[in-house]
């Protein structure tokens, strides 16, 4: 393996693939190290320290200073002390954003007369006439494709916007309102348009979208972000996502639907049901690996090992494909996480998510 040096990364990899990955920016003379990544096979082995090694005698070649908003880079710097570079600094970060939300806005009524809503969190300091915008997280629930609780999720996605980030909290038709693929996907992409429509109500940056959710949904946003600008799935010309946050999405619909392990009692069968209405070959077009173009975003995924509704295996099959294609992934595994365990959102994943999200801007 060897190390690669671009203009904002130094990379680690083999045979085509990044195992490892270190982004920086340059202000002046000023190497600011905003993310640190090391793939699940090398973690353990002092490949991160490698980076920071590799990161330092880089910038002293250019001769630069450093800094680091990574928190990685930071506990690293402050645990080596005497490394080469004598003179670094920590970019300060932002206070914290105070979420303010506004829940129940319509956006749609369906075939069956039944209204659609959305719940809408932005920095509360900044919500008012005149306001700064700030990225927009697309966030779909997960529920089987049955009906959604929203409820429990405001409380989670404030995460995001205390990192200056607006969030849409999705609903969309359910198996029990008579929904079958890809109505959710055109369900998505109309709460964007409503958003649109209304963009001097709300504090968000047309330009910098990124869909995100959990199981059902995660699968929802990863077909959002691939289908961006296709009609045929709600979207339409000039729409594009900056990036993709999966949590545990069920994506291979094929093999979920072939598996002779799913026994009668298990969430697996609302897929069959969801799908009712289609031959075996359509179900097909709505397996996410299927419509990776040449301008897919980067991707988060987050997988529990213990994951007894969605197979571990399902976020292996997206990322493998993902990597193939040379898009940039990030792959957060949870030893021991089930489904939708709150493991997800404890500090130490969370601040994976923070750097991804912070990478971005």
């Amino acid at each position: 393996m060897e190390y690669t040096i671009e203009e904002n990364a130094i990379k680690l990899g083999e045979n085509g693939e990044t195992l490892a990955e270190l982004d920086f920016t340059v202000d002046g003379d000023v190497y600011n190290i905003t993310r640190v990544y090391v793939s699940e096979e090398l973690r353990g082995q002092g490949v991160g320290s490698l980076l920071m090694r590799k990161m330092i005698e880089e910038v002293e070649t250019r001769e630069g200073k450093l800094a680091a908003t990574c928190p990685y880079a930071i506990r690293w710097l402050e645990e080596h002390k005497d490394n080469e570079i004598r003179e670094y600094r920590f970019r300060k970060q932002p206070d914290l954003y105070k979420p303010e939300i506004i829940r129940g806005i319509q956006y749609k009524r369906i075939l069956s007369g039944k209204r659609l809503h959305f719940d809408f969190i932005c920095p509360k300091q900044y919500y008012g006439e005149h306001f700064e915008r700030f990225p927009l997280i697309i966030y779909t629930k997960g529920s089987g494709w049955h009906l959604q609780n929203r409820n429990d999720i405001p409380l989670l996605v404030s995460r995001y916007v205390q990192l200056g980030f607006c969030v849409a909290i999705v609903e969309y038709s359910s198996i029990e309102d008579g929904a079958t693929f890809p109505d959710q996907i055109i369900d998505a992409n109309d709460c964007l348009r409503y958003l649109f429509k209304h963009r001097d109500k709300f504090p968000f940056d047309e330009d910098f979208l990124i869909a995100a959710g959990d199981s059902s949904g995660a699968h929802t946003a990863i077909m959002q972000a691939l289908t961006a600008g296709d009609p045929a799935y709600g979207s339409w010309e000039g729409v594009s996502f900056k990036a993709v946050i999966d949590y545990y999405a069920p994506v291979d619909l094929t093999k979920m639907l072939k598996d002779e392990t799913i026994g009668d009692f298990n969430p697996f069968q609302t897929t069959k049901v969801f799908l009712s209405g289609f031959d075996a070959g359509k179900v097909y077009e709505h397996v996410p690996m299927h419509h990776l173009g040449d301008n897919v975003p980067p991707f988060l995924v987050l997988h529990g090992t213990e994951d007894e509704m969605v197979p571990y295996e399902q976020s292996e099959i997206l990322v493998r494909e993902l990597k193939k294609r040379g898009v940039r992934t990030t792959f957060v595994t949870v030893e021991g996480a089930g489904h939708a365990d709150p493991a997800f959102w404890q500090d130490d994943v969370f601040a994976t998510v923070r750097e991804f999200l912070l990478s971005l801007k």
